[in-house]
This record gives structure tokens, sequence and C-alpha cells, in this order.
């Protein structure tokens, strides 16, 4: 995967929703919401970035059925602090599906 990501230059940093199905972004681990059934979700109240940075470390691929997320650049400690899950299983307002998470193996397993 490229680090280089696919977005306009006037939307180098924008809220999530300013982007569009086909780009790739990077957001904070902590966007990722892990629900007690262990599925995945992206909340979309959060500002994406056009770069990897220390701290946008997470590949965003934004695709029709829900977003693609790659955190194996992401610190050890980010990634378990994001893949911890809540006690509920349903998703909280304002999140998308993720159709697919690539990780190192989680601290739960």
């Amino acid at each position: 995967m490229s680090k280089q990501a696919n977005v306009p230059v006037e939307m180098v940093q924008g809220r999530f929703e300013d982007f569009h199905k086909g780009e790739s972004v990077y957001v904070s681990p902590d966007e990722v919401v892990t629900t007690a059934d262990m599925k995945h979700y992206l909340s979309t109240d959060h500002l994406a970035s056009g770069y990897a940075t220390d701290y946008h470390c997470a590949r965003v691929d934004i695709e029709e059925a829900g977003v693609k997320i790659d955190m194996s650049a992401c610190e050890e400690y980010k990634k378990n602090n994001a893949l911890k899950p809540l006690s509920e299983t349903k998703p909280p307002a304002d999140v998308l599906p993720v159709l697919e998470l690539t990780a190192d193996r989680p601290w739960w397993r």
C-alpha cells in the first residue's frame, strides 16, 4: 500500500464526511469503535488527514458499503486501545461499518 493518500490537495485535512468513495485518508486509531460482539466501526465525528502521521496512522479506504481500515503501521498500544471492545453490541451514532480491519494481533487473542 502506498503511503500517499488519494485525496485532492484542498482536502488534506477535514471532517471525515468531506471525503468521498474511492479516496483513502488517515485517521487516529481511537476513531475505530469495537462493540462487545467484536464488530468494528469507524467514527465519523472526527478529523481525517490526507497524510500518515504519528497521530493519523490508520489508513482508511472508503468504499460503497463501508470502509477498510489498515492499522498495521500504528504503534501497538494505539491499536490495543482502539480495539478494546465496548460493553454494548449496538454501535454508537455517527459510525460507518468496517468491512475489513488489518492490524497486528489484537490484545484479546
